[in-house]
């Protein structure tokens, strides 16, 4: 129809579209559009070298779910919903070599789930959920290898949590949430290898739950990354960052958890943790192991602020283990920190300040005078 292999047009209906095969469509391959219906499912099918989208739901149009199709080779988007469409779960789907993004969803649509897709090769994005769509449950379970932009993106949607995906490569960050971009739950247990750019970045007023026992190796710049007033409720906790070009975890202008736990990160090429430009933690940044830093194990620069800093672990630091400088604050304690090899154990300017006590803090290769220097 019109170019289309496979049309659902203009307010009807199909019980399900399954296990076609669809070559080289002029237009989509399948088209489900202006307010049609499918309402069992889109399954099992193959759409190869489609000049447009492999699947498109589009104007008000919907489906039960959209699973289990193969999709090569689309000149624009793999899976596309837009124009307030909406879909069941979109999952279990294999999509190589999109034109633009894997699996998108615009202009007010919704899906109940993503999760389960292997996705290689896209332009931009593996998963992208613009403003003001949805994903109501879990973006989860999904492989996406080398788009040319990040791995999964919100870009002003939400999705109720973001877990247990894989992301190899990608040409910017491994996950992104921006432009107020909302994760009502967690953003755990994804693992991200050799973003060009950051793990997990959430941008530009963005807010999640929590980030949690994520691992990230080799970014091209940070493990985990705040930026431009960007918010986690709950903290930052149980992450492992390995080989970050910059740091581990940095939260930067204005951008807020409510603390940073329990992480592990090694071999950062500037700090392990760094708070910058008047960012916040409400509660502490403690029971972390920080290793092999190149700048600062902790540090805190500018007006940014913490409440209490405990029961770190930092070795083999090139300059400061723990610091704080421009005017920055511990409002509690500095205590059981635990700083093996370091130029310096403790250090607060002469503009910042510890309103708690520094105690039993344990140093080992530290020189006595450079243990804590509080001005």
């Amino acid at each position: 129809s019109g170019g289309n292999a496979i049309a659902v047009n203009s307010s009807s209906s199909a019980g399900s579209i399954s296990s076609n095969v669809l070559t080289s469509p002029a237009k989509n391959g399948i088209l489900v559009y202006t307010s049609s219906k499918v309402t069992g499912a889109i399954t099992k099918n193959t759409v190869s070298s489609p000049k447009q989208n492999g699947i498109l739901l589009d104007t008000k149009s919907t489906a039960g779910s959209i699973t289990s199709n193969k999709i090569s080779g689309s000149g624009t988007v793999g899976i596309y919903l837009t124009g307030g469409s909406s879909s069941g779960s979109i999952g279990s789907n294999t999509i190589q070599g999109s034109g633009t993004a894997a699996v998108s969803l615009k202009i007010g649509s919704k899906a109940s789930s993503v999760k389960n897709n292997t996705i290689t090769s896209p332009k931009s994005y593996g998963v992208a959920v613009n403003s003001l769509c949805s994903v109501k449950g879990a973006i989860s379970g999904n492989t996406v290898k080398s788009a040319g932009g990040s791995g999964i993106i919100l870009s002003g949607g939400t999705a109720g949590s973001i877990s247990s995906n894989t992301v190899s490569s990608p040409k910017a960050n491994g996950i992104t949430l921006s432009g107020s971009a909302v994760v009502s739950g967690a953003v755990s247990k994804n693992t991200v290898s050799k973003p060009s750019q950051n793990g997990i970045a959430l941008e530009k007023g963005s807010s999640a739950g929590s980030i949690s026992t994520n691992t990230v190796t080799k970014p091209g710049k940070s493990g985990i990354s705040l930026y431009n007033k960007a918010s986690v409720s709950g903290n930052i906790t149980a992450n492992t960052v390995k080989t970050p070009a910059q740091y581990g975890i940095i939260l930067d202008l204005g951008s807020s958890a409510k603390g940073i736990t329990k992480n592990s990160i090694s071999s950062s090429g500037k700090s392990g943790i760094f708070l910058y430009r008047k960012s916040k933690l409400t509660a502490s940044i403690s029971g972390n192991t920080v290793k092999s830093s190149k700048r600062h194990g902790i540090a805190l620069e500018t007006g940014s602020s913490v409440n209490s800093i405990s029961t770190n672990t930092i070795k083999t630091t090139t300059n400061r283990a723990i610091s704080l400088t421009d005017s920055s604050k511990a409002a509690g304690n500095m205590q059981k920190n635990t700083i093996t090899t370091a130029k310096a154990g403790i250090f607060a300017d002469k503009t910042s300040k510890v309103a708690g006590k520094i105690k039993g803090n344990v140093f080992k290769g530290v020189a006595k005078k450079a243990q804590v220097t509080v001005n």
